[in-house]
């Protein structure tokens, strides 16, 4: 004997499952013909409000869903400086592809396996009143006097080809003017795997940067990162040791450096840290940032002869 209550619940299970498959089908036919580059307004509209910088995406804007490590390509996308400032584009890039990991995001992690920039075009500037335009969140670039250091995703694949930077700070009495490259050599897997090289001239003078690191393509978002970088501008030669506690969250690095220079004074244009005019030096050092503090260890050197 069937009873007329649970061959009505079977009914009703069956009929749910068979809206519910239906839906999730006509779902997946939506996203995969949806046409994406009918976003690139409103995609534009966000990005302004949040930077307080005028964007837009000119190019194809590509989804690709189906994947545990989805992925979304870019193509023109600019933001304008303040009006202010001498150069009207702020950030542009002929191709961003950015890919994030489902897993580690039910994980509650952020982690992207691949970021790859083609062609960036980066110009950032301060005037003397103190306006930026990396002070993000005014239209003006009104100093919003916030230090928190920034907590940068995990990033599995880093590529940056033909980079262009450019930086003019009135208050440093500061330009700069260079290239930007980052890759990773594959199937290396010693500390020298991914490099960023940037070159120019600061102050009308060399300036080279050069950083080495171990493959990022087994990072993990709580295992520390450490690379090396070597910076030279004009007269001021900087070694040093940096590791990042969390990748990239940029709140817990350690800095061990040796810096050696003609006048102590120059390292202003570096760092903003008002230095006395010295004969030269060379300094060895161990630099703790914790949030906003930093503290200095095991100082040592020599100034003059």
């Amino acid at each position: 004997m069937e009873w007329p209550w649970i061959v009505s619940t079977h009914a009703k299970a069956t009929w749910a499952g068979i809206i519910l498959l239906s839906l999730v089908f006509f779902v997946v036919i939506f996203l995969s013909f949806f046409h994406w580059n009918a976003l690139r307004p409103a995609l534009g509209r966000v990005i302004t409000a949040k930077t307080g910088r005028s964007a837009s995406i000119d190019g194809d804007l590509k989804v690709h869903l189906w994947s545990w490590n989805p992925t979304a390509e870019v193509n023109g996308l600019r933001l304008k400086n303040p009006k202010w400032a001498d150069k009207d584009l702020m950030f542009g890039a002929k191709r961003i592809t950015i890919s994030v990991s489902v897993g580690r995001l039910l994980r509650g992690q952020i982690v992207l396996p691949q970021v790859d920039i083609l062609e960036p075009t980066v110009n950032l500037e301060r005037d003397a009143q103190g306006r930026a335009s990396w002070e993000l969140g005014t239209v003006a670039g009104t100093p919003n006097h916030d230090t928190t250091p920034a907590k940068l995703p995990t990033i599995r694949r880093l590529t940056i080809e033909g980079g262009k930077v450019y930086v003019a700070d009135a208050m440093r009495k500061l330009t700069f003017s260079g290239s930007l490259v980052a890759a990773e050599e594959s199937g290396k897997q010693d500390a020298s795997a991914f490099k960023i090289r940037c070159s120019g001239s600061l102050n009308a003078k060399p300036f080279r940067l050069e950083a080495n690191g171990g493959p990022l393509l087994d990072l993990e978002p709580d295992k520390p990162y450490t690379f090396a970088a070597h910076l030279t501008a004009s007269d001021i030669n900087l070694e040093s040791h940096i590791t990042v506690h969390k990748p990239f969250d940029l709140s817990a690095v350690d800095v061990k450096f040796i810096v050696s220079g003609d006048d102590l004074a120059d390292v202003f244009y570096l760092t903003g840290l008002a230095l006395p005019n010295t004969p030269r030096y060379r300094l060895a050092a161990t630099m703790q940032l914790r949030g906003t503090k930093f503290r200095m260890q095991d100082l040592k050197g020599n100034v003059g002869s």
